[in-house]
């Protein structure tokens, strides 16, 4: 009798832990997300006592598979932007790298080089050591190449990357070698020609905050659209900059939330996303559609 009394109290305990283990692993990136194939997680890393940028925060693999990301190191009395040179599939790192500023790291534009990123701090009129507003360091090792004053607008003329110009905003961006041009416009982004001419309206919801990678070719533009009160969903959208088609979406679960852009692989079949747990940062890798 007691045994069988012992049985029921545990069984409706049992039930609930497994459920509870089932629900959590159904988790973005989890083991049953993966092995269902829900969200096109292929897994993920994490970067222990380190917190990514919400803005651009990493730069694409390059030929050996190693990126560069940019943050804050988690540190005692506080924290300290770096540099981290690591493989974003394996979360191997080679090393860390301190950055010389001096303030906190706000934003981070990557040259068309690959080899360069210029730095802008909070306090953005003074960033560089020496007192500039931009600091421009390498890929390579965080190493401060040179320094500029470009407290007024983007970094991208201090680091000497061509830039759309007027008629479009200081934030455009070329796409396609240069033939297309994104472009944010009151409420709505758009892809154009360069002679102006409007190819497609991506979005117009006035709670997006566009976050936008272009693909190593630069036929496609990853977009982070993000939740809005209407639905509480994140999303991740593929664009055709050619014909301005949207040709693949990626819808999140509610608790999933990217941090900043995504980042291509090499091959263009996957993204990178990046999320903060804690102190650490989350790199999630997720497979494409064939498009």
């Amino acid at each position: 009798m007691k045994e069988r009394r012992a049985a029921a109290i545990l069984l409706p305990v049992l039930v609930v832990i497994v459920a509870g283990a089932i629900h959590w692993s159904l988790g973005t990136c989890r083991l049953l997300d993966r092995l269902l194939g829900l969200s096109g997680c292929l897994g993920s890393v994490v970067v222990a006592n380190f917190l990514s940028l919400e803005g651009v925060t990493m730069s694409a693999p390059d030929a050996d598979g190693v990126s560069s990301l940019f943050g804050t190191v988690v540190i005692e009395d506080g924290d300290a932007p770096a540099m981290i040179r690591l493989d974003p599939e394996t979360g191997s790192e080679a090393a860390r790298y301190p950055l010389r500023l001096q303030g906190s790291l706000k934003r981070v534009t990557l040259a068309a080089d690959g080899e360069r990123a210029g730095l802008d701090c909070v306090t953005t009129r003074y960033c560089a050591e020496t007192g500039e507003s931009v600091s421009i360091v390498s890929l390579h090792d965080g190493a401060e190449i040179e320094t500029a004053d470009a407290w007024r607008q983007s970094p991208r003329p201090a680091l000497g990357d061509p830039e759309p110009g007027p008629p479009f905003p200081f934030d455009a961006i070329f796409a396609d070698a240069g033939k297309r041009i994104v472009s944010r416009d009151n409420d709505a982004l758009r892809i154009y020609t360069t002679s102006g001419q409007a190819v497609a309206e991506i979005t117009s919801s006035r709670w997006t905050r566009p976050k936008l990678s272009v693909s190593p070719s630069g036929r496609y533009i990853a977009l982070v659209e993000d939740a809005t009160k209407e639905d509480n969903h994140q999303k991740f959208q593929i664009w055709d900059v050619r014909d301005g088609v949207l040709r693949a979406t990626l819808e999140m679960p509610t608790n999933y939330r990217s941090q900043g852009n995504l980042v291509w692989s090499a091959d263009e079949s996957g993204l990178f996303s990046f999320r903060r747990v804690a102190n650490d940062t989350y790199i999630d890798r997720f497979a494409l559609p064939s498009f």
